[in-house]
């Protein structure tokens, strides 16, 4: 896994997260990091990834964009270099403040951007501080307002592309995390155009109950999760997450048969 530490290093400036993830004892992982000296992030889950991201063989790959889309995989050589150097044209990085503006820094650190917008307002007007600390606190406002630019952008693909789910949460999370600005009143307008489509609602709330079901049969055997799979249809079938769970059903209907 040295590979993933020199890619990491190579783009982590430019905005590349490495994370590994595996569900293997918390004594083998520290094993693993000792005997390797790995530095990127490595998650253990007590769910199960491998079956939700489709893994053929170990290990998987899955490069991931902006926007949460997987764009390539270590199955489909999408995984190297030249993907993830495209993918990363796309990345808009925070800015890095001087010393005086860390408290304006530790907001945007956790995405509460009114507040911050509130400081940074007052540093950029602050005659009595140096250029470079009112440049940098314009820059980190024009920061602000294109990333939820591209933030409404991207909900707004996905909504054109049918994709309502993922739309919603990124309404969602635009409405959370810039409460108090006008990214926030248009997120939730848009959403609430979403939801008011009948159809369209149907998607969303049926995306919602897959991902419980999911975390509900991901600890269960295919006997006894092939029933919960069939409740979820009942009320769910012929919506994509509805085709999603028949897909998973069959599988499981194979291997209950074994």
């Amino acid at each position: 896994m040295v590979h993933l530490d020199e890619t990491y290093a190579k783009y982590k400036d430019k905005g590349l997260v490495v994370i590994g993830i595996t569900n293997e004892p918390r004594g083998l992982v520290d094993k693993f990091v000792a005997e390797t000296g790995a530095k990127h992030v490595i998650v253990m889950e007590s769910g199960d990834s491998g079956n939700t991201y489709k893994i053929k063989g170990y290990p998987s790959s899955f490069l991931i964009d902006v926007n949460g889309k997987i764009v390539g995989t270590s199955d489909d050589g999408g995984v190297n270099d030249g993907a993830i150097e495209a993918q990363l044209q796309k990345v808009l990085l925070p800015p890095k403040l001087p010393a005086k503006l860390a408290a304006v820094q530790a907001l945007l650190d956790k995405r509460k951007y009114a507040d911050a917008r509130k400081l940074l307002d007052k540093a950029a007007a602050d005659e009595k501080a140096t250029e470079d600390d009112r440049k940098a606190a314009t820059d980190a406002i024009a920061w602000m307002d294109e990333a939820a630019k591209r933030r409404m952008a991207s909900a707004a693909a996905d909504a054109t592309a049918g994709e309502y789910p993922d739309a919603a949460e990124t309404y969602t999370q635009i409405g959370e995390q810039w409460k108090g600005l006008p990214a926030a009143d248009d997120a939730a307008a848009a959403l609430k155009d979403l939801l008011a489509d009948p159809a369209k609602k149907k998607e969303i709330d049926a995306a919602a109950k897959f991902d419980d079901v999911r975390a509900r049969i991901a600890e269960l055997k295919p006997k006894k999760a092939i029933p919960v799979l069939r409740g979820f249809l009942s009320n769910w079938k012929g919506t994509k997450a509805g085709s999603k769970a028949e897909a998973i059903l069959k599988e499981l209907e194979v291997q209950a048969n074994k």
